[in-house]
This record gives C-alpha cells, sequence and structure tokens, in this order.
C-alpha cells in the first residue's frame, strides 16, 4: 500500500517508501495440481475503490503462478476445481 493508506499498518509510517505496481511470481508446493485459477481483485483506496471484481482466470505452468497486483489493492486467487476452495490474498 500506498505511504499515505498505510500509517497505521506499517512498522515505522514516518520512513517514506514508494511502492509500484509488478508482476508477482508464486511457486505452488505441496498443492494438488491446477491448471488455472480464478482471480478476484479489489482496489481499497483511490478515487474509484470496489471489491471482489472478477478477473480472468490465471494460468498455472509448472506449478507457478504469477498475478499483477497494483498499489492499494487486493488479489485472491481460489482453485474452485476442488471440493474445498482455497485462496492466497495479496495486499
Amino acid at each position: 500500500m500506498t505511504l499515505s493508506n498505510s500509517e497505521c499498518i506499517r512498522n515505522n509510517p514516518t520512513k517514506p517508501w514508494d511502492v509500484q505496481p509488478q508482476n508477482i511470481t508464486f511457486q505452488l508446493l505441496n498443492l494438488p495440481a491446477a491448471s488455472s485459477l480464478v482471480a478476484w481483485r479489489s482496489v481499497l483506496f483511490g478515487t474509484a475503490p470496489f471489491a471482489f471484481e472478477h478477473e480472468a482466470n490465471v494460468p498455472v505452468v509448472n506449478n507457478t503462478v504469477t498475478v499483477f497486483v497494483q498499489p492499494n489493492s487486493q488479489v485472491i486467487l481460489v482453485d474452485c476445481q476442488r471440493l474445498v476452495c482455497s485462496y492466497l490474498s495479496l495486499l
């Protein structure tokens, strides 16, 4: 999150930092194989915040998944091919 939106969360809110949009790759270990994960995005701050907007499924390639994450947003990845859905939340 940007500095102005996370002053109560960070260990040292007085030390400035900069956040940039970025691709994040996760290696999925000890999980059943999946061909894709369902992605839901929420934008928590800004001019037009929204919650749980469905995005295109994210492919799983060689047990890795890559998602694009913007500042002040959350991405939830869900494997609904199983009886119990699991999720990964990024903030």
